[in-house]
C-alpha cells in the first residue's frame, strides 16, 4: 500500500473513531433515565426542555449540566401558557411540581438552525439508541434532529432498494447526498448513493413505547 493510501486508511480510522466517541459521550435519553421533549411557544420565543422523570433537585440540575444547560430561570416576562401542554399531554411520569432554576424544567438556550448558521457541535449533541445502533444527532431551539441516516444500501440501476437496519454508531449531524435531478452541481451535492432519512422531532423517549407519535414525510 502506498503512503497516500496508508494516510487516507489512517484518516478514515480518526474520523470514524471520533464518531464512535462522539455518540458514546454525547447524552442519551436511557443514560440519563428520563424523556427529553423541547416544549415551545407558539411565538417561537419561549422554550424550555422538559425532564420527565421524577428526581430530586440535585439529579435534575446534574441532568440539565449533561444537557449543557441550568435549571430553568424564567424571567417575569414570560408568558408562561405554553406549558399548560404539560398538563394535556402528561409528558411526565406523574402529574405534579417541576424543579426549576419531581421532574425538572431545563433552560434551553439552543438557537433556531439556518442552511448558513447550523451549529452541531459538543454542546448540542444527543444520541438515542435503534436496535444495534447509536445514532448522533444535535438540537436546535425547535427540534431534536437526526440527519443523513442510511436506510438502505446503493441498489443496481432500475432495482428495488433494500431496507439496511442501522447498526454500530452512526453519525447524524450533517445531510447525505440528494438524489440526481436538476439541482445537482449548483445547490445541492448529488449521488446515486441517496437512500439517507431526516428525521426531526421535539420529544426523545427513554424507553420504548406502545403509543407512538405521528409521522409525516
Amino acid at each position: 500500500m502506498t503512503s497516500t493510501g496508508l494516510a487516507r486508511v489512517t484518516l478514515f480510522l480518526i474520523t470514524l473513531c471520533g464518531d464512535v466517541i462522539d455518540a458514546l459521550a454525547a447524552p442519551n435519553p436511557r443514560t440519563l433515565g428520563s424523556d427529553l421533549t423541547i416544549l415551545t411557544h407558539n411565538d417561537l420565543y419561549a422554550a424550555t426542555l422538559v425532564l420527565g422523570a421524577w428526581q430530586p433537585h440535585d439529579k435534575a440540575q446534574t441532568t440539565c449540566e449533561q444537557l449543557s444547560e441550568d435549571l430553568w430561570e424564567p424571567d417575569n416576562s414570560t408568558d408562561f401558557g405554553f406549558l399548560m401542554y404539560l398538563k394535556y399531554s402528561h409528558t411526565s411520569e406523574k402529574p405534579g411540581l417541576y424543579w426549576i432554576g419531581g421532574r425538572a424544567l431545563c433552560s434551553q438556550s439552543a438557537v433556531l438552525s439556518f442552511p448558513e448558521k447550523d451549529d452541531t457541535s459538543e454542546k448540542w449533541q444527543v444520541a438515542v439508541n435503534a436496535g444495534t445502533a447509536s445514532i448522533l444527532g444535535s438540537r436546535d431551539k425547535l427540534s431534536f434532529r437526526f440527519r443523513g441516516i442510511k436506510y438502505a444500501a446503493e441498489p443496481q440501476r432500475f432495482t428495488y432498494s433494500k431496507y439496511k437496519e442501522p447498526d454500530g454508531n452512526i453519525s447524524a449531524l450533517t445531510y447525505g447526498s440528494g438524489c440526481i435531478n436538476t439541482y445537482c452541481g449548483t445547490t445541492l451535492d448529488c449521488r446515486e448513493d441517496c437512500l439517507f432519512l431526516n428525521i426531526w422531532t421535539p420529544t426523545l423517549p427513554a424507553k420504548k413505547s406502545a403509543k407512538k407519535k405521528a409521522v409525516m414525510f
